[in-house]
């Protein structure tokens, strides 16, 4: 049976920790040690270095808004809303062809800039 390592039975001559084998993510000239840290944020000079976060599954896609996206550009509305208003008539033309379908899927692969409009 193991003990369990506490801080006062600690000894780093024997407890190695983990070494990592990936690649560094360190920005060479941009690294900070703890002190510089504290420093610059009790003066107030500490630059932003939190970096934003992009997933690559989103669960709830409702969460996910376009215009919170750093390479978000206003011309970009036009387009967004050029496509919800398509699938608003597909939508509808769906439900009128087949009221009693209720298992009618989009067809994502036809879009308005695919079309050419």
């Amino acid at each position: 049976m193991s003990r369990f390592i506490t801080a006062f039975d600690y000894d780093p001559t024997i407890h190695k920790g983990e070494i990592s084998e990936l690649e560094s993510e360190t920005v060479q000239g941009q690294s900070l040690t703890v002190t510089e840290v504290l420093t610059r944020f009790s003066r107030g000079t500490l630059p932003n270095i939190q970096f934003p976060t992009y997933y690559d599954e989103i669960e709830d896609f409702d969460a996910d808004d376009p215009t919170l996206r750093p390479d978000f550009d206003l011309s970009d509305t036009d387009n967004i809303q050029e496509y919800i208003d398509y699938l608003t008539v597909k939508k509808e033309e769906i439900q009128t062809d087949s009221p009693e379908s209720g298992t009618a899927v989009l067809d994502d692969q036809t879009t308005p800039q695919a079309e050419g409009a």
